[in-house]
């Protein structure tokens, strides 16, 4: 076993936090980076297996591409890769997310960054700790008396895993007994309402939405649906390295064919596309964006926040060909500091839209922060103004 050690990164490549960017050059191979995790907890046997989970590999725990092999001569566990995106974030794992990498006290950690560089490097680091389920304290719920958790679940007879939903009701769903009330679906739902299900932080959807309605805004009915321990597969569109066997199109069919009818059932909704948005972050602002597209007739408000489009480049040249209703409204968000090319892709996507689509600012809000961080906190702080723009009269 190796030593433990408090968390410090032993070495970081030259202008790495708020510094430029460093970029491969274009047409040759992209620079080979050497992790080297020197040292873990005491309680790490050298029969477990370390992983890099990253923005260059979706956020796999356990990518067979992205396992750490132990080399005693080296006196750590080792990894090579090569330096895709411009800016690497990452955690390391023991192949999932509940024995991933934590403060030495078992406080979760932020993301780790490395700037690309510009030739092959090695670079050192330690892990102060991994999460342990069996002592992890429960967190307190914070979801309000507006959140549901309805006991059905969709997707038991299909290729998807089965899931639940929330359902956020607005504050005057039962005061107006008479009134129907627009929809908005949102991808992973645990991390919307309640600190007790989130990941790290949530969305605070309940909160934003229950102060709107007091300033007299009218909000839509929220339907959170969970994700699954194959949310890479059932948001990728087409195949790749990451999803050999793509579930994309049957998890927005899930949505379309079975969560949203029975939502139209149990609730008093306006059930129409103009009434009617899809949302999501990271690779679910991917799905939201092709489901949107998919589905014209159904979905008329999108969402699309920090959008993993790096996850299929193929997706330029798809959306290229699509032809939305004229009456759709999108709404896109990025953090400029974020991995991935994802502020410089949503550009991109945003100048695609307006050339071949000839959409303008009645259907197309796009909003770069500088500071955004790829995290719940950050797309929570844009909630609010996304739903007032999409659901404006």
């Amino acid at each position: 076993m190796l030593s433990t050690m408090p968390f410090t990164i032993l070495f970081l490549l030259g202008g790495l936090l708020g510094g430029p960017f460093l970029h491969a050059q274009s047409g040759t191979a992209a620079p080979t980076l050497t992790v080297v995790v020197k040292q873990v907890p005491a309680q790490t046997a050298l029969t477990d297996t370390l992983y890099l989970a990253c923005n260059q590999n979706g956020w796999s725990p356990k990518h067979a591409s992205y396992r750490l092999l132990y080399r005693p001569a080296q006196q750590g566990y080792v990894l090579q890769m090569p330096a895709k995106v411009e800016k690497l974030a990452f955690k390391f794992t023991r192949g999932s997310w509940q024995s991933v990498e934590v403060q030495a006290n078992g406080q979760d950690i932020t993301d780790r960054y490395l700037a690309q560089p510009k030739q092959d490097t090695t670079v050192y680091f330690t892990v102060a700790g991994w999460k342990d389920p069996s002592k992890t304290v429960p967190r307190p719920s914070t979801a309000s008396a507006s959140v549901q958790r309805p006991t059905a679940a969709f997707g038991l007879d299909g290729p998807l895993d089965p899931r639940n939903i929330w359902v956020y009701l607005p504050p005057d769903y039962d005061q107006v007994p008479n009134k129907r009330f627009a929809v908005l679906y949102m991808h992973d739902g645990q991390n919307l309402f309640d600190r007790a299900t989130s990941y790290q932080n949530e969305w605070r959807v309940d909160e934003t939405l229950d102060s709107l309605a007091k300033l007299g805004h009218t909000v839509p009915i929220v339907v959170g649906i969970n994700s699954t321990g194959h949310r890479m597969e059932e948001m990728a569109i087409w195949a790749n390295e990451y999803a050999e066997q793509p579930e994309g199109a049957a998890y927005i069919d899930l949505i379309v064919q079975q969560i949203k009818p029975w939502v139209d059932q149990h609730y008093r909704t306006l059930p129409q596309a103009q009434h009617t948005g899809i949302m999501g972050s990271s690779l679910g602002g991917l799905i939201s964006f092709y489901g949107a597209l998919r589905y014209p007739q159904t979905f008329g408000k999108v969402g699309v926040f920090s959008p993993s489009f790096w996850y299929h480049e193929q997706v330029f040249n798809w959306a290229a060909q699509q032809k939305p209703s004229t009456q759709t409204r999108f709404y896109m968000l990025a953090g400029e500091p974020e991995g991935g090319q994802i502020a410089a892709n949503t550009r991109k996507m945003a100048a695609l839209m307006e050339k071949r689509w000839g959409i303008g600012a009645a259907q197309l809000s796009v909003h770069i922060d500088p500071q955004g961080q790829h995290t719940e906190s950050f797309w929570g702080q844009w909630f609010n103004h996304a739903v007032l723009w999409l659901y404006r009269p």
